[in-house]
């Protein structure tokens, strides 16, 4: 038990700092920076159906609208969020992560290619949840 609060707590930090605190001051940003960073723009989009649908079933319930097609994960959402846990207490974004970490592997694949944070913290607030469940 001891053991878990530590590692925890240190895995608490090293996020925070990750997070929070810049590489190295600079007094500019670069030119473009905001608006081609992952944060600022990147958003990862779910069409949410009835999972017993075939292919072609699935296809006719999108073109009905039945299905959501408009569910997204955007970065700078889930960066605020996170932040938001580690430096004030605020709830883990548990629900974001499950969602990134549950997408079919190419998605999985995509999103750390174009937006590594995204995935990386995702995958430490379930390692540092799993600590208190396992």
């Amino acid at each position: 038990r001891c053991l878990e609060i530590s590692m925890s707590s240190c895995l608490r930090h090293v996020l925070w700092l990750l997070l929070c605190l810049p590489a190295s001051p600079r007094p500019l940003p670069d030119k473009n920076e905001l608006a081609n960073a992952c944060y600022f723009t990147y958003r990862v989009g779910y069409v949410i159906c009835d999972d017993g649908l075939g292919p072609e079933e699935a296809k006719e319930a999108m073109a009905a609208g039945r299905c959501n097609e408009d569910f997204r994960l955007i970065g700078s959402d889930f960066q605020r969020l996170a932040v938001r846990h580690y430096s004030h207490g605020g709830r883990p974004p548990l629900e974001e992560a499950m969602w990134l970490l549950t997408s079919p592997d190419n998605f999985q694949s995509r999103t750390l290619s174009e937006c590594p944070p995204m995935q990386v913290i995702a995958y430490a607030l379930m390692a540092e949840a799993k600590l208190y469940i396992d």
